[in-house]
């Protein structure tokens, strides 16, 4: 502790306040009794106001402490939240990413499918382009083999 609130003490015992009433009552002299009179209401006065200075500084303390741990909690609190915001946007990041690469590989393979039908597409015209030169040149051959026939 302090030295005041060592001083504090000191007047604050019993044999001091027995003592310093004992002087006012035994001075004789008015001005010097009343000067002792006035000292010693300063010197309760003053106590009184250390008393109530050292529960001020105790409260102090506690509602400090209890601040402290209040602001540690709050910033607790707000970090977790920057992490949360900094994590979901992160992960909106890679899900974007994500859909964009999927997106792209679809049609990158819709792409391909599509071509290689239109190349089927392709070879079945010409198969069908073919198929009815053959057809004719068969209608051709069966209408030669039928005069053939009918001559005979």
């Amino acid at each position: 502790m302090n030295a005041g609130a060592d001083q504090h003490r000191r007047w604050d015992d019993g044999d001091q306040t027995a003592k310093v009433a004992t002087m006012i009552a035994e001075e004789n002299d008015p001005k010097q009794r009343a000067l002792l009179m006035l000292i010693d209401g300063t010197r309760r006065a003053i106590s009184d106001n250390t008393s109530v200075i050292q529960e001020m500084r105790s409260d102090m303390r506690m509602h400090r402490a209890e601040f402290e741990a209040h602001k540690k909690e709050q910033d607790r609190i707000i970090n977790q939240g920057v992490g949360a915001r900094r994590m979901a946007r992160v992960a909106w990041t890679v899900i974007a990413i994500v859909l964009s690469v999927s997106y792209s590989f679809v049609v990158w393979t819709g792409s391909r499918a599509l071509n290689k039908l239109d190349a089927l597409d392709t070879k079945v015209h010409a198969n069908e382009a073919d198929h009815a030169k053959y057809d004719a040149k068969f209608e051709q051959c069966d209408r030669e083999h039928e005069t053939l026939r009918g001559r005979r």
